[in-house]
């Protein structure tokens, strides 16, 4: 993180000899591996002159293993895969709980301490303890998997399967309730408000988190939402294949249109209160005035002895530094590059 820290590099794979699924740092400065086929969990200094400690595993040996990790602090760790949780006390290398027979395909620490997890059909709440609080079986179809799972400010669960699909779990009831739309992508406000993104109508739709009514549809791209994002102010941003930013109220109300791009807007940032970034198929990176909404700058590189960059994938503004770093890629040379800008 720091540039006066040295980096450490080990092929800790091949010294193990076996895949790592996860790997996290405890509060010592040490950090947890797992591995799969089978799954282990390794203990390792992160020097290049020493080896991880094996001391724990999980049932079932098979290769294609999901797994992860998660630091609980104070020493403890919860580990899954699509055998089973366990809870481990890492200082002692020593596991505390095994949650019954539960299987999981991911985790998340959430309020009360409460840890959240699922697997294809089920969520499940359990304590730091590992000791079972509630679960659901959700009402995904058969063929649909739990892909993703979060909490929501009111303490409610929302799970995501994998046709769009979105799940509501209230955390104590045996069933979800499950919301008739499908979306691409949810966003949270901070008061609770879901904004539903469908790529295929252009649309975005506020919805109520309680009931799930639609409460404002957000009508003025010509083609899909790639993507948005909520600002500091409250304000919506979204951005399009119709090659258009929109500035929105927090209700949904029409601000402004930012126009220049001439292709698809991949992405947008923010890079201070009142400064966007947006990057493009176009090639180039845009700053915007998100209170005059005017452009500020166009980033763009035109090399003579190279083809043209191509489209921009993703971009990042590296605010202790005062950079954007860009990734570019051209499909028909298949050339990807990397640019480094100085904001000012």
């Amino acid at each position: 993180k720091e540039l006066s820290k040295n980096i450490v590099v080990a092929n800790v794979s091949s010294n193990i000899g076996r895949s790592i699924l996860d790997a996290i740092f405890l509060v010592d400065g040490r950090i947890l591996l797992l591995t799969e086929d089978p799954s282990f969990l390794w203990l390792w200094e992160g020097t290049s002159t020493t080896l991880p400690i094996a001391f724990g595993t999980h049932t079932g040996s098979y290769s294609g293993c999901i797994g992860g990790i998660l630091n609980l602090g104070d020493n403890y760790a919860i580990s899954w895969n699509k055998k089973s949780v366990k809870v481990w006390d890492v200082f002692s290398r020593v596991k505390i709980s095994e949650p019954n027979t539960y299987q999981a395909k991911g985790a998340l620490e959430i309020s009360d301490n409460r840890i959240l997890l699922w697997n294809e059909k089920t969520l499940i709440l359990i304590d730091k303890n590992g000791e079972l609080i509630s679960l659901a079986r959700t009402a995904h179809s058969t063929n649909d998997e739990v892909v993703y799972a979060e909490e929501l400010p009111n303490k409610s669960i929302v799970s995501y399967n994998d046709y769009d699909y979105i799940m509501l779990w209230d955390g104590i009831s045996e069933t979800t309730f499950m919301i008739d739309e499908q979306w691409d992508d949810i966003i949270i406000f901070p008061d609770g408000r879901l904004l539903g993104i469908d790529q295929n109508d252009g649309e975005l739709k506020i919805i109520d988190s309680v009931n799930f009514n639609i409460i404002k549809v957000l009508e003025g791209h010509t083609d899909s939402v790639i993507g948005a994002m909520i600002l500091k102010d409250g304000r919506i941003l979204s951005w399009s294949k119709d090659n258009t930013l929109r500035l929105w109220s927090n209700t949904g109300e029409a601000i402004a249109i930012l126009k220049g791009h001439t292709a698809a807007v991949n992405g947008a940032n923010v890079i201070n209160d009142n400064c966007i970034l947006s990057w493009s198929d176009d090639g180039t990176l845009k700053t915007w005035n998100s209170v005059a909404f005017v452009c500020i700058d166009t980033l763009s590189i035109d090399f003579v002895n190279l083809p043209p960059l191509g489209a921009i994938l993703h971009a990042e503004y590296l605010s202790n530094h005062d950079r954007i770093l860009s990734f570019y890629y051209n499909y028909d040379s298949g050339i990807g590059l990397a640019g480094l800008w100085d904001v000012n």
